[in-house]
């Protein structure tokens, strides 16, 4: 709509059914809907109607709202839409009509005289967003020396007196710049812009006004404005943000339009118009046709013929308020229709899970809260509503891409689900995106000004899934439904904290303060560490890289992790500048269902509102399989002091004691526990805020020690001494003992923390704490909820004042019930009385195959399995206390990879896995020393023959014959290696029926879970009968293959 007077006749209501015209109303908001939550949240706001004759009159502004300050025409454009749409009422008579106008003013015929009102044409161009972030948009880019001829239409050929021109402007340069107005082959002035500092985080652009008059020109054809840019810096550019000509007209005979006041002092009216109103106030419209007096103060007015007016076009049919929730949800998902279906199937999931859920789409919420416009206020107030009236709501998905391209000028992936995005458009450190303005939910709250003093509280949590199309929205949902019906695994205690290197080590420092709080007060989780200070770093194609880092994070991924914490340099798509982590990477991780929770304190990585740039944190969360299941993270530069207090009020309320939050709860108080203005607010939350952090839910400690020689209970360990150790797995808040748990547990015993020195490549050397020092680890059964077991020690004469930490998992044999726990216990370092023993531990070994060992193999790269055994216990104490040497290669510590069983310290196992044999006779070199120091070597010889080029050994196709689908089992001689498959099934005619692509990072020595499902809408023309496949397994290591073929029988 653009602003003007519009009719709706009897006939038209009769013809789209809406019925009389007596029971119509009409709601809506000029411009843009107000940021600032207020009582009006509640209701609709009616726009005022007159009825003359047949038809219905009422007066409707356009999306971009002008108004006047100190004699200045200023335009507020409607950051959202190009087209305001208004909403349609029936069933019930207008409460709002335009108002008689019963108080005129009344002055002296000699006290005033005709004033100029204005008439305004505006014109932007909203071409370019110069940071891709924030509201501002600016057009006509300029070079240095370059001209621009903007043509602007005039309103009407009968002004008076000279045009007024006012601008806004911007321009980037290092120099003073200007631009230069003329119109009508006339010279208007100029406009000077100060220069902006050359630095990298500095403000990109600077703003100016600019007004001047000038001759209007005779007729009414557009009028040309030409603006000419010049800098002294050679790179200077120019921007036009908006032109407003404004044409004067005397109050005293104004033809048909809209006028604008300058100022507030009175002034006659006349016109031979029938219609005149007083359109200063919106919602209070008057008719000064109705009043004796011709004087008037309106800072706005509209003169219409009635029966020259435009009629609306024809209304469709939206729903109401009412009809956007059926229940009181705790979680609302709010999706676009392109991706319903798949918000629907999460919603039903959270459902089946007890967690009352809906989906709402953004069409319908700007239908009926938004007057039919994509404002993103609408969105914010359905929420406000909901929750002011019903405070059941706990958190919000936006499962949709949001870009800060509302009207989509650049194209680029959709805007699903917008975000908010700040008033700042120039300041790189300021300007940001968020979804925080949608959890801003209390009266008063919504104007979020862009300081510290314009913070406001979130009420509920908020999350965004930004997939863009039902591919990626099936992701998401399959990670999350995958993540919590049943993942068990004690890779859920691993917390990894990566910090980069340099900056005079502080991402280090500030890992160091994470991990010690942690440590003190979540002593059930095992903290690892990263610090890429603690690799050696090389040159590779003249770049600074850690491959060694690289290796290390990727091993940590594939094990398994609950949290992912990183502190340092990043940007969209890498993190270090060593390239420790690339978009690219994700590619070559493995496929698995153990995904962490990412948080990254650094520059962008998390950036989700561009149409173009596809972040790291996007790919990482939508990535199939693999990648996160969410992350805390960051759109645009940050500080580190910023994200060190974001970091540390989130892990202090991630694992606050006692509480198991979601993540969107998590989010919320991690925010506002950490408010600093605008600089905090470009952290988001990517993934599911209903999600919980899988934690077992339940606690396993180890309750009572004894020696087993004197059967005395004790409440210290002593090396070399026999101790049973019993305990039980319970209820955190009642302790109440869960006798239902059957299964198996994991204990480990950790010495005190012990200070590593890092490196020094950029920053000086520092110490750090690694807290990983296991003296024990073993395993053994729970049954009804109770577990024991026997442990022997190394000396510990070294730990005379540590404490030993005691940290125990337990997970149940068939139902999703796992249970974890840690406890301290003094160390005693007085000597044992244990008889010494000089016999060096049992050593059994299998190559390749658990069952039975192999001595030729077709692969280098072999999983192997080793069985040690002890009367005195295994030492794991040192990492060459288990060892393996392959050939001549550097020896190689297996003491991470070795296990007790049965509960037992004398026996135990070890599964790892021996990369890079050599074609022809290997060497295996295995030593393992006992508690006592006792050590056995023992050597195994392996023959690889066969392995250089790539080959298919079993091809299982099953079942075969078969009516409904097919599996294919594939056995190949390149465990390890990264592989790719190409399946392709033909009719007997040749004609391609089927096909299958895949790649599979690190391949399985068998890969599975192909299959063909004859109902796959990717089968064509499917009958009964034989078909042929063929099967090409490729090496991207080595570029060898191998192609294998068959038939499949369908009955």
């Amino acid at each position: 709509m653009h602003e003007g007077v519009y009719h709706l006749s009897q006939g038209q209501a009769t013809d789209w059914g809406l019925g009389n015209l007596d029971q119509i109303r009409i709601f809506g908001q000029p411009g843009m809907l107000d940021q600032k939550i207020d009582s009006s949240l509640f209701f609709q706001e009616e726009i005022p109607q007159k009825k003359i004759g047949d038809k219905l009159y009422f007066f409707l502004e356009g999306p971009d709202q002008i108004s006047f300050e100190d004699g200045k025409a200023k335009i507020n454009g409607h950051h959202y839409t190009d087209t305001l749409h208004y909403l349609l009422q029936v069933g019930n008579p207008s409460t709002n009509k335009v108002l008689e106008n019963t108080d005129p003013i009344i002055i002296e015929e000699n006290q005033y005289s005709s004033k100029q009102l204005f008439q305004i044409s505006s014109h932007k161009m909203e071409e370019d967003n110069i940071l891709s972030s924030g509201r501002e948009w600016y057009g006509y880019r300029t070079f240095n020396s370059g001209s621009q001829i903007i043509s602007i239409n005039q309103p009407s050929p009968n002004a008076e007196g000279p045009v007024t021109i006012w601008a806004q402007l911007m321009a980037q340069s290092f120099s003073e710049s200007k631009f230069t107005f003329a119109a009508n082959n006339q010279v208007l002035g100029e406009a000077s812009i100060p220069s902006i500092p050359d630095s990298r985080y500095a403000i990109k652009g600077r703003e100016v006004s600019f007004d001047a008059n000038f001759p209007k020109p005779q007729g009414n054809n557009p009028q040309d404005i030409v603006l000419t840019y010049s800098s002294d810096h050679p790179n200077g550019t120019g921007y036009v943000k908006n032109i407003l000509l404004g044409y004067p007209f005397s109050s005293s005979l104004l033809p048909e339009g809209v006028y604008y006041n300058p100022d507030d002092k009175p002034y006659p009216l006349e016109t031979t118009f029938s219609g005149l109103w007083d359109v200063s106030n919106f919602y209070h419209v008057k008719d000064l046709k109705t009043s004796n007096s011709q004087v008037s103060d309106s800072q706005k007015l509209v003169v219409f013929n009635p029966e020259n007016t435009s009629e609306i076009a024809s209304p469709e049919m939206v729903k109401g308020r009412d009809e956007l929730l059926s229940g009181q949800p705790e979680f609302i998902i709010i999706t676009s229709e392109l991706l319903y279906g798949q918000a629907k199937r999460l919603s039903d999931f959270k459902n089946a899970m007890g967690l009352s859920t809906e989906v709402v789409l953004t069409n319908d919420i700007y239908d009926s809260y938004g007057y039919g416009n994509p404002d993103i206020t609408s969105i914010r107030n359905f929420l406000a509503n909901y929750w002011q009236t019903s405070r059941s709501l706990k958190n919000v998905l936006f499962f949709g891409k949001g870009s800060f391209d509302y009207k989509h000028k650049l194209g680029g992936r959709p805007n699903l689900v917008p975000t908010y995005s700040s008033r700042v458009s120039l300041n790189p450190l300021t300007t940001y995106g968020s979804d925080d303005y949608f959890g801003f939910l209390e009266m008063g709250d919504g104007e979020w000004l862009e300081s510290p003093e314009g913070d406001h509280m979130l009420q509920i949590g908020i999350g965004r899934i930004p997939a863009i199309n039902t591919r990626e929205a099936k992701i998401a949902v399959d990670k999350i439904i995958t993540y919590q019906t049943g993942n068990e695994g004690n890779w859920k205690r691993n917390l990894l904290f990566v910090a980069d290197d340099g900056d005079n080590n502080i991402h280090l420092n500030d890992s160091e303060k994470h991990t010690a709080y942690l440590h003190d007060q979540s002593p059930e989780f095992k903290l690892k560490k990263l610090y890429l200070d603690d690799f050696p770093q090389e040159l590779t194609d003249n770049l600074q890289t850690a491959l060694k880092a690289k290796e290390a994070l990727n091993a940590e991924i594939k094990e398994g992790l609950l949290l992912l914490n990183y502190i340092g340099h990043g940007n969209e798509l890498n993190l270090t500048a060593e390239g420790l982590f690339s978009v690219s990477d994700i590619e070559d991780w493995p496929i698995t269902n153990r995904y962490p929770v990412m948080v990254t304190a650094t520059c962008e990585f998390g950036r989700h509102d561009s149409p173009f740039i596809r972040s790291g944190a996007e790919e990482l969360l939508l990535a199939e399989q693999k990648g996160v299941i969410a992350m805390l993270t960051t759109g645009r530069p940050v500080f580190s002091s910023i994200n060190y207090a974001l970091n540390k009020a989130f892990v202090e309320v991630a694992f606050k004691q006692g509480e198991t939050l979601s993540l969107g709860e998590i989010f919320k108080e991690t925010k506002n526990n950490s408010l600093n203005g605008p600089l905090n607010r470009n952290f988001s939350l990517l993934g599911d805020p209903s999600l919980k952090l899988d934690i077992p839910l339940y606690e396993a400690t180890a309750k009572e020690w004894m020696e087993l020689d004197t059967q005395i209970k004790t409440d210290s360990i002593t090396g070399l001494n026999r101790l049973e150790y019993t305990g039980k797995v319970e209820d955190p808040l009642t302790g109440a003992n869960i006798t239902q748990f059957d299964g198996t547990y994991e204990i480990t015993i950790s010495a005190p923390p012990q200070q590593k020195e890092t490196l020094g490549d950029e920053s000086p050397k520092t110490s750090y704490t690694d807290y990983n020092q296991p003296l024990f680890h073993g395993t053994g059964t729970v049954d009804k909820g109770l577990f024991s077991g026997e442990v022997l020690l190394p000396e510990l004469t070294g730990y005379s004042d540590g404490e030993l930490r005691v940290s125990l998992f337990a997970k149940h044999q068939n139902l999703n019930m796992e249970a974890f726990g840690a406890t301290k216990i003094a160390a005693n370092p007085k000597p044992s009385d244990i008889l010494l023993e000089d016999i060096g531990p049992g050593i059994e070994v299998w190559i390749a195959d658990s069952l039975v060992s192999k001595q030729i193999i077709s692969f280098k790269n072999t999983p192997i399995w080793v069985e040690l055994s002890d009367d005195s216990g295994i030492s794991i104490q040192y990492p060459m206390d288990l060892s393996l040497q392959v050939n001549d290669a550097t020896t190689m510590s297996l003491t991470g990879d070795y296990t007790a069983i049965n509960g037992s310290y004398k026996t135990g196992r070890i599964k790892a896995w021996v990369n890079g044999l050599k074609e022809g006779t290997n060497k295996l070199v295995f030593s393992a020393t006992d508690q006592m120091g006792n050590i056995t070597h023992h050597t195994e010889t392996v023959e690889v023959i066969g392995s250089n080029h790539l080959k298919i050994e079993n091809l299982l196709v099953y079942p075969n014959p078969t009516s409904d689908q097919v599996n294919f089992k594939i056995s190949h001689n390149r465990p390890g290696e990264t592989l790719n498959l190409n399946l392709r099934i033909f009719s007997l005619q040749g004609t391609e029926i089927f096909s299958y692509q895949g790649r599979f990072p690190k391949a399985e020595r068998s890969i599975l879970d192909i299959q063909w499902i004859f109902l796959n809408s990717k089968s064509k023309n499917l009958i009964k009968g034989t078909y042929l496949y063929n099967l090409n397994l490729y090496s991207e290591e080595d570029a060898t293959s191998d192609i294998l073929a068959g038939k499949i029988i369908i009955q």
